[in-house]
């Protein structure tokens, strides 16, 4: 399964950010008015253990990148292994937090993957 929409999981190395479920409300949504595919990434290390918690979530389907290189918090390390994990997986739309991470990540997946960048989007309901 290829999912269209894909969250970036944001953690730090106790728990998952809350964030994240935020951005799995706002993309099952997404993906439901779109009959798309909803996904999750979860980069970093030793964070198999929070895998269960997203497969409890809406996502059809949870990437987990764990990587020794990812211990420490590094955005080039961090960068690299995620613009490589997303070429694979090959979503539409990549949902980012509003947060250091996302900010972060965001500008530098866009010029890496020469992509499009929304950034301080609001879901407004009328």
């Amino acid at each position: 399964m290829v999912p269209e929409v894909l969250v970036l999981a944001e953690h730090n190395d106790r728990e998952i950010d809350a964030i994240t479920f935020d951005l799995l409300s706002w993309g099952a949504q997404i993906a439901a008015e779109n009959n798309w595919a909803l996904g999750v990434l979860l980069a970093g290390c030793e964070t198999t253990r929070f895998s269960e918690r997203l497969q409890e979530s809406n996502a059809d389907i949870v990437f987990v990148l764990d990587d020794p290189e990812l211990r420490q918090y590094s955005a080039a390390r961090y960068l690299h292994a995620i613009a490589a994990a997303i070429r694979q997986i090959t979503p539409q739309l990549v949902l980012l937090g509003h947060s250091y991470f996302g900010i972060e990540m965001g500008g530098g997946l866009a010029a890496t993957l020469q992509s499009p960048l929304v950034s301080n989007s609001l879901n407004v309901t009328k």
